[in-house]
Order: C-alpha cells, then sequence, then structure tokens
C-alpha cells in the first residue's frame, strides 16, 4: 500500500464513528457539507481575484485548505466529535487533550482565521459567514450531544 505516504491512515480510520441514523450525526454531516461548498467558494473567489490581490492571497487560500481537509477529512470518515468532546471532559491531563481540542476546535478555529486574514466583500463574505456558523453549529451541537450522553 502507500503507507509511506499516509503513515497514520489506520490510525486515523480508528477514530471513525460512522453514526449518520442519529439525529446529532445527521446534523453535523450536512453542515460539514455546507461549510466545504463554502470553503471551496472562497478559494474559487480568491483564485479569481488572484491577479487584484497578488501574492497575499497565497495565506487565505492556505488556510481554507487546511480547513477544507480537517473539515473534510472528518466528513468523509463520518467522525463524530461526541466522543472527541467526552475526552476533554473527563481527563485532567492537558498533553492528553490537546489533540481532542484540535479536532473538536479545528474547523471553528481555521474558519474564523480565514475570516479575519483578508475582506473582500460580497460572495466571499458571505461564505466566510457561512463556513463560522456551519462550523459552530457543529461545535455546539457535538458539545451538546456529548454533555446530554455524559448526564444520562
Amino acid at each position: 500500500g502507500s503507507g509511506w505516504f499516509f503513515p497514520f491512515r489506520g490510525v486515523f480510520k480508528m477514530a471513525a464513528h460512522k453514526s449518520l441514523n442519529e439525529p446529532y450525526a445527521t446534523l453535523a454531516y450536512y453542515m460539514r457539507v455546507v461549510q466545504l461548498v463554502a470553503l471551496l467558494l472562497q478559494i474559487a473567489i480568491l483564485y479569481s481575484e488572484s491577479d487584484r490581490l497578488g501574492i497575499s492571497f497565497l495565506f487565505p487560500v492556505t488556510m481554507h485548505a487546511l480547513n477544507i481537509y480537517h473539515t473534510g477529512y472528518r466528513w468523509y470518515y463520518h467522525i463524530d466529535g461526541r466522543y472527541d468532546f467526552k475526552q476533554l471532559l473527563s481527563s485532567n491531563d492537558f498533553g492528553y487533550k490537546l489533540p481532542y481540542m484540535l479536532a473538536v476546535l479545528g474547523s471553528f478555529l481555521l474558519a474564523i482565521v480565514g475570516h479575519f486574514m483578508l475582506r473582500i466583500e460580497g460572495l466571499y463574505l458571505i461564505c466566510s459567514y457561512i463556513s463560522i456558523a456551519t462550523s459552530g453549529v457543529v461545535l455546539i451541537n457535538e458539545a451538546f450531544a456529548a454533555i446530554i450522553s455524559k448526564l444520562m
């Protein structure tokens, strides 16, 4: 196989939790789809404006590409953030919590940073707000579901 190119592929596949028959997982799935479409539109708009923006368009494009990778990976493998939140709530060790924090907050933080890197009015700004809102909905949805399941 291609283990030399993707050395952690088996580890990440173990984290997948496919549960689309639940409303929390279904909402997260569709919000991630909307966010991916918004991010792709943002990259297309930045590319079309690259002659005017010059080299400065590379930084937001890189940030959006990282967000597409992070969100797309969690969407494609149906990774459920409720488990990540449960791990955050159950441990006191920061070193143990850090990967789970990045997994849960990564999409939201990348959307916020991408929003403040460059301001273009119109469709780009609307897509930026959509990306922030959808990642925020996924974050709240998964946190709420994890807290409810921990209480029950």
